[in-house]
């Protein structure tokens, strides 16, 4: 047995990706999730209180020193996952739409 602690981390840590620079695992709970949804800063975000996830930085495989940032969600269903999914990406999509008006410099594209 490689973990003799966490439950959640020796189930989930082969889904780490090798190599990362940083990781975690874990699930959202209180204070966070305390009435049912999981809102950061009075923003609602669109997961399950139960859910998993698991965040790594890796090396880019580029030669520019940047990194990539993943986070992957563990829904406790697949029709969770999929509502979710579709509330992120709109998400996504709204934060873009609000970003194309800033001037193309190194600050922004940060």
């Amino acid at each position: 047995m490689a973990f003799a602690g966490s439950t959640l981390l020796r189930q989930h840590y082969h889904d780490v990706p090798l190599l990362s620079l940083a990781w975690g695992v874990g699930q959202i709970g209180l204070p966070f999730s305390e009435s049912g949804g999981i809102n950061i800063l009075g923003f609602s975000l669109p997961l399950e209180a139960d859910s998993t996830i698991i965040a790594s930085v890796t090396p880019a495989l580029s030669l520019g020193g940047s990194l990539n940032v993943k986070v992957v969600e563990i829904a406790p269903s697949s029709g969770k996952a999929a509502s979710q999914s579709d509330a992120l990406n709109l998400l996504l999509i709204m934060a873009r739409g609000i970003a194309i008006p800033l001037a193309d410099n190194a600050a922004n594209n940060g």
